[in-house]
Formats: C-alpha cells, sequence, structure tokens
C-alpha cells in the first residue's frame, strides 16, 4: 500500500469557504474504472483525479473564517466528503460544501462508504436507468455496497420488481432489505430463473460484471430498456493491476 503523501494545505481556499481534515486517519472509499468514468462525466474532470480522492470521512480540524461566521460547521464535527483529488494526504483542504455532517452513530468506515455507494447507486438507477413505477430490475452483486444502496433507492418508487444475484447464504438479507427474487448465481442460471417469473425480461440491468454477462443482460432487456454498466468484475482491474 502506498505511503500518504505529505502536503501543507492552504489555511483558506478559493473564497474562505473551506475546511481542513487529517487525512493520514482518512478512510478513502475510491470506484473502480468504469465508475470513475462516470463521476468524471458528473464533474468534468479527469478520471486519474478521482483516483486520488472522491470519498472518505473524518473529523474537521480547522474551518474558515467565513464558515464559522454562518455556523455551517465546528472544529470537531464528524463529517463525510466528497472531493476531487488529494485525499491520500496527511492533511486535506475541501471546500465546505463537498462535506456533509455524519449522523449520530455513523462509523468513519460507514462514512467513507456512504457518498460513492449511494451517489453511484442514484446515478445509475435514475439519471441512466430512469426507473419508474411498477418496473423490473435486475441488480448483480446485490449484497455488495453499491447493490446495497441499489436496492433502498428502488424501494423508493411504487411497485418495482427486484431481481438480485447473490450467494445463497445472503438471500435472507437480501429479502430484509427489499429484493423481490433473490437468485444464487452459483447453482442456477439467472437468466433462466428470471425468464421463469418474467417471460419478457426486466426494465433495467445494472451490469458491475462486464464480459458475458452484458451480453446476456441485454439479451434479457425488454423493448426500451437499460443496460447500465459500471464495472468490469469479470475481467482484470486495469487501473490497479
Amino acid at each position: 500500500m502506498s505511503t500518504p503523501s505529505k502536503a501543507l494545505p492552504a489555511s483558506e481556499h478559493g473564497c474562505g469557504n473551506s475546511v481542513i481534515l487529517p487525512a493520514h486517519d482518512l478512510l478513502v472509499s475510491g470506484p473502480n474504472l468504469l465508475t470513475l468514468t462516470d463521476f468524471a462525466t458528473m464533474f468534468h474532470v479527469n478520471p486519474c483525479d478521482l483516483s486520488k480522492g472522491v470519498g472518505g470521512s473524518n473529523m474537521c480540524t480547522k474551518i474558515a473564517e467565513t464558515i464559522k461566521n454562518d455556523g455551517m460547521l465546528n472544529v470537531g464535527d464528524k463529517v463525510m466528503v466528497l472531493n476531487r483529488y488529494g485525499l491520500w494526504q496527511e492533511l486535506v483542504t475541501v471546500p465546505a460544501n463537498h462535506t456533509f455532517i455524519m449522523p449520530e452513530g455513523m462509523s468513519f468506515e460507514e462514512g467513507a462508504a456512504f457518498l460513492i455507494n449511494y451517489i453511484t447507486a442514484y446515478m445509475i438507477i435514475f439519471h441512466f436507468g430512469n426507473l419508474r413505477p411498477k418496473q423490473s430490475i435486475l441488480i448483480h452483486m446485490a449484497a455488495g455496497g453499491v447493490g446495497t444502496a441499489a436496492i433502498q433507492l428502488c424501494k423508493t418508487v411504487k411497485d418495482v420488481t427486484i431481481f438480485g444475484t447473490a450467494s445463497a447464504s445472503k438471500h435472507e438479507a437480501l429479502k430484509e432489505n427489499g429484493v423481490t427474487h433473490p437468485i444464487d448465481y452459483r447453482t442456477s442460471d439467472y437468466v433462466d430463473e428470471i425468464r421463469k417469473i418474467s417471460p419478457k425480461g426486466v426494465d433495467i440491468v445494472l451490469d458491475p460484471l462486464g464480459g458475458s454477462d452484458t451480453c446476456k443482460g441485454y439479451n434479457l432487456l425488454k423493448p426500451m430498456g437499460k443496460l447500465v454498466i459500471y464495472d468490469c468484475q469479470n475481467k482484470p482491474n486495469l487501473m490497479y493491476g
């Protein structure tokens, strides 16, 4: 693992609306290559910059006077942060509007993963997938971070049928989270299982797998359906080797 780089952040950043976080304890959650591309499109930045930051959580150590005066944040507040770069430094200066107060009881581990998982899930479901009431969706890796977030967000839309792939040991948890039809991808063909229940297929496929599963997902789509690819777990991760 790389040693965090040393940096001396400016005490004031931009228009004096910054906070400083001790990044040597910052828990960083970075997305993979294709998710980075989505973020790069959203924020109009180079994906390589995002790979050095994106999401984390820690405690504020210093706050610009303008923020103190507005009462937005206080020194010692636990915050989640979404930033385009620099989160692997020992101290990080970030704009205040890139930070979010952590709810009481949330751990730093949860805070580090929360923004990435839920923003990714929100974008692929609503921005790209355009989920609507009474539609159906297939969520691969449904017990993972993005999968869990996707299931919960799908439940905010009425009468959505959720198919979720995961190993059998996780099916009970998936049902409790809101999956209509858990499928054990290890012991059955998820395409056959979905066709038994929904012969016409599904409206949306969330695909973090790539390879042959992308072809399967495409062939599962109903007319005007959407296949959203946001990872490539079936192939080596070219960014991280």
